[in-house]
């Protein structure tokens, strides 16, 4: 990602992929952030992968996950192994 972000910056919130922690994890570690909504969000499902433990790194009040299962039947939705992100 070829992002050029500005010197004086004060973000509250971030609405990104799941991947942005690993690709963008120095500049988004600069900040304390409100919120994030992660996209993508099974990719952070195994607590032992780089995207979930930079993921983990992210000072944030609360995180949002999104995925694109319409239900346990499609190997998304709510159950376990979602928690404690």
């Amino acid at each position: 990602m070829q992002t050029h972000w500005p010197r004086r910056v004060n973000p509250h919130s971030i609405t990104t992929s799941a991947l942005a922690p690993v690709q963008e994890r120095f500049r988004l570690r600069r900040f304390s952030w409100s919120a994030a909504v992660f996209d993508e969000a099974h990719r952070l499902k195994r607590t032992n992968s780089a995207t979930r433990q930079a993921a983990d790194l992210l000072d944030v009040g609360w995180k949002l996950l999104l995925t694109g299962g319409s239900g346990a039947g499609a190997g998304g939705g709510t159950g376990s192994g979602d928690a404690d992100l």
